[in-house]
């Protein structure tokens, strides 16, 4: 049976490599016989939290797809990069993939020397985009954006905003708010979805800057947490009632939905590639993948290797822009 199993940072010993039906056994047959072995997914954070459950999800209609198990290991730490890291260093047989956010494969490069860029990978395809959304407590003073900004106005940065990384976008559109609108917040950076999600909870922080996960958008549906602002250029289809930030008296902010996708260590062989790419677009097609990432986030139509890698091209220029200044 295929299965979707997650480790920690020790795995165990990989599958005996598969004989190759014709005689040869240069690189051309073991791209042939791909997947040869199972299949190691890493993710750059925690395990329990927002990408960490789409990649199980997504992984296991790949490894029914594929033939071969996939695990999936966390490798969280310095906003994503130590499992970004590890993808990169690794061997360029379809083997081992990562799941990249636009703030893993993106921002935090920019921020920091980590020795790796977008050149260092090959992406593989697009899983979703979570639009970002601002968020409070029901029982809170804030009931809309308005009633937040005019807290930061009157008392410039004693309203704290938690996001999910000290290097992510949130953090940097906050960033923005103030050096270009004047308006002061102070951000609070924790390690997932799920930890900004408790500490608004418990009172930590006054509100939250985050991606809409599923779990997130539940506990909006059932009233738990308060919608204030999208940052997507459009108001999102479940949650008409909720203004833009652009509506809000944001218009150049630059914060859109974070892209969510799976990527390899630069150098796939082309038919890895494909093999990878058509795993994916058909888990993409599953109800139940659908369901649990939110059909509205799954593009409608796949975008693959060449055309997601031009999409991080564009957030680069975009956020080295912001970054730079």
């Amino acid at each position: 049976m295929n299965r979707v199993r997650i480790t920690s940072l020790a795995l165990a010993p990989s599958l005996a490599l598969a004989l190759a039906a014709c005689g040869g056994t240069g690189g051309d047959d073991a791209s042939a016989d791909f997947p040869s072995k199972e299949i190691t997914w890493v993710v750059p954070y925690d395990a329990g939290g927002n990408t960490d459950s789409i990649t199980r999800t997504v992984a296991e209609a790949m490894s029914k797809e594929l033939g071969e198990d996939i695990v999936v290991e966390n490798r969280p730490g310095g906003s994503g990069a130590i499992g970004m890291q590890h993808v990169q260093n690794a061997d360029p047989d379809g083997h081992t993939i990562g799941l990249y956010t636009t703030g893993t494969m993106v921002v935090t490069p920019l921020v920091s020397d980590l020795g790796y860029s977008e050149e260092d990978f090959d992406n593989v395809g697009l899983m979703l985009t979570q639009p970002v959304v601002f968020l409070a407590m029901p029982d809170s003073d804030y009931s809309s954006i308005d009633d937040l900004v005019a807290a930061a106005k009157d008392a410039p940065g004693d309203i704290s905003i938690g996001v999910p990384g000290a290097t992510t976008p949130q953090g940097y559109e906050l960033a923005r708010m103030a050096e270009d609108y004047g308006v002061e917040f102070t951000p609070v950076p924790f390690d997932s979805n799920a930890e900004v999600v408790a500490a608004l909870r418990g009172d930590n922080v006054d509100a939250i800057a985050l991606n809409a996960s599923q779990d997130v958008v539940t506990q909006i549906e059932a009233g738990d947490l308060t919608p204030l602002a999208v940052g997507e250029p459009e108001r999102v289809t479940w949650l008409p009632d909720v203004p833009t930030l652009k509506e809000s008296g944001f218009e150049d902010l630059t914060v859109s939905g974070t892209l969510i996708g799976l990527t390899a260590p630069a150098g796939l062989d082309e038919d890895v590639l494909a093999a990878l790419e058509d795993a994916l677009e058909v888990a993409l097609e599953d109800e139940a993948v659908q369901e649990f990432l939110g059909a509205d986030n799954v593009p409608d139509e796949f975008v693959g290797s060449e055309a997601v890698t031009e999409q991080l091209g564009e957030r680069r220029a975009i956020y080295e822009a912001l970054i730079d200044n």
